[in-house]
């Protein structure tokens, strides 16, 4: 994977939540929730357009009503409502044409990379997204990612984690407050055949809990969010919590005790700013540092982001705009567009094996055996038990070989292995119905 050139790879990531719909009343219920704004204004229509324009009087210092009329402006609230809107959108920005019109410095076409969420595990769904689990990822894989326009591009896994109130537009730091998160991935696993190399959190919210369990299994992370102009007072406590993090465009091994630091774990996180929101949006600074570091080190990766329910096409060429302009400042540096994990291992320098598993069945016992050593300490073990779906610890009985002792045999409808090697290769196997009961 090595490359003797320097180069700043790129990174487009997405995540991926089908469509979404804000009512009107829940517009202005975050200007006064989020924005803390006590005068009551209407919800109408009206009342938006001067919000946007800045008519409306909203007894805040200027700047403040600035920055909310850029909150609340019309690009931002431009939401796709429905999968017909989706698709129009994505037909354009995922066809060949236009991949190649945004053409990297080698003439190769833009690449994305899928980080698909899953709307489960909730009580309310206020902004009517997709239901259920694989339904995202249904829609996707049938209408785009087997063409063979798509076949550079990434497919991983973005994540909300469920807070106790079931409230979908709360946010919860608490990873093991529910295993909502292993249902999903055991169904993915066993039902999809499937199982992610990379991830994204929901919100970019990490605490220590998430990162040791991605610790066991998952080698790469781009949820790393450290903006220049961060207000590291505000920060303190916030869920996205990402100060003394490194603000360098590529990846760093995070602390034991604090996933922000740079520390001996042995997974990677790497930074990945918003393309474009009203919190922040990818700068000519932020890109030319990458080109600066690719100058210094050889390589950097800059990595950005947005959403599935966005005007995909117009900010796949904000992005490509920006990466160009720069680019023309260093005629010495290619910049090349990458999937997430090929621009993880050539941030690293090298690949290795993909794993297989075999499974043998002895009685109740089930040995299970890695032709490679996995990233972590063990393969993902998904049991589909009597309709449910969950995720159990075999014990080691060497680096390649695990052991598990079903305990109710009897209600087993099947068993999936899934494991990533150390660069982010990944194997999965699945047995269906090993002890005959369906």
């Amino acid at each position: 994977m090595g490359n003797s050139k320097k180069v700043v790879y790129v990174v487009h990531c997405i995540d991926v939540e089908g469509p979404m719909r804000e009512p009107l009343d829940a517009t202005f219920g975050r200007l006064k929730e989020e924005d803390f704004i006590a005068l009551d204004v209407e919800p109408t229509k009206e009342n938006l357009k001067m919000l946007q324009s800045g008519e409306l009087d909203l007894g805040v210092p200027k700047e403040r009503a600035d920055f909310l009329r850029r909150k609340y402006s019309a690009d931002n609230l431009n939401y796709l409502e429905t999968w017909e809107q989706i698709k129009e959108v994505m037909d354009h920005a995922l066809s060949e044409e236009f991949r190649l019109s945004l053409a990297d410095s080698t003439g190769n076409g833009y690449v994305y990379n899928w980080f698909i969420f899953d709307q489960f595990g909730f009580e309310s769904n206020p902004r009517f997204k997709s239901e259920g689990i694989h339904n995202v990822w249904d829609f996707y894989h049938e209408n785009y990612l087997a063409q063979q326009s798509c076949k550079e591009d990434g497919i991983y896994w973005h994540y909300h984690h469920p807070p106790r109130s079931g409230d979908a537009i709360e946010w919860n730091t608490n990873l093991w407050m529910n295993d909502v998160y292993e249902q999903i991935l055991a169904r993915r696993v066993i039902e999809r055949n499937w199982f992610p190399s990379v991830f994204r959190a929901g919100g970019h919210i990490e605490r220590n809990d998430f990162s040791y369990w991605l610790e066991m299994f998952v080698p790469f992370d781009y949820s790393g969010r450290t903006p220049h102009h961060m207000d590291y007072k505000a920060y303190r406590g916030d869920v996205c919590d990402w100060r003394f993090a490194p603000t360098e465009w590529g990846a760093w091994h995070p602390d034991f005790h604090d996933y922000r630091r740079t520390g001996s774990m042995n997974r990677w996180i790497f930074r990945c700013l918003d393309l474009k929101t009203w919190i922040i949006s990818l700068t000519e600074r932020d890109v030319r540092e990458a080109f600066e570091q690719a100058d210094e080190r050889g390589m950097s990766i800059l990595a950005y982001y947005n959403h599935d329910y966005r005007m995909m096409h117009e900010e796949a060429q904000y992005g490509h705009d920006l990466v160009s302009k720069v680019a023309q400042e260093y005629p010495n540096i290619e910049f090349r567009y990458a999937n997430a994990l090929d621009a993880a291992k050539a941030y690293m320098g090298k690949d290795d094996q993909t794993p297989e598993f075999t499974v043998e069945f002895d009685g109740t016992l089930m040995t299970i055996e890695s032709s490679c050593e996995l990233f972590g300490p063990m393969p993902f073990l998904a049991i589909q038990e009597n309709g449910y779906f969950f995720r159990d610890n075999p014990t080691q009985e060497s680096s390649t070989t695990w052991c598990y002792r079903f305990r109710k045999p009897e209600l087993l409808q099947a068993v999936g292995i899934a494991g990533n090697s150390k660069m982010g290769n990944t194997g999965v196997k699945v047995v269906q119905d090993p002890f005959g009961n369906v």
